[in-house]
């Protein structure tokens, strides 16, 4: 048996997600640096809008730096782990072709 909900009018069973804005000047910069960096990579774009947003939230260079390194530091470490796995599984594949 399953519970379920009955409702006359289905539309009034959606559940409306508000986000609320992110007021921590710290927190917000370190999700646009996440957003705008997936790859752990500033292009000149990137580093334009991220300078501005400094700007714009009053952090100090020193604070934006930091929280950069903070946030890149995993996803460059996973990018440094997949580039050993990927020279280690060529080098394997290689050598188990060359016999």
């Amino acid at each position: 048996m399953q519970p379920e909900i009955y409702s006359v009018q289905p539309e009034l069973l959606e559940i409306s997600i508000a986000k609320a804005p992110i007021r921590n000047p710290r927190l917000r910069y370190s999700r646009e640096v996440n957003l705008l960096c997936p790859d752990g990579e500033f292009s000149t774009v990137t580093r334009a809008q991220l300078d501005v947003l400094r700007e714009e939230l009053g952090l100090s260079l020193e604070d934006t730096t930091v929280i950069e390194h903070e946030v890149l530091r995993p996803i460059q470490q996973y990018n440094k782990n997949l580039q050993i796995f990927e020279d280690n599984l060529r080098e394997e594949i290689n050598r188990v072709l060359s016999e």
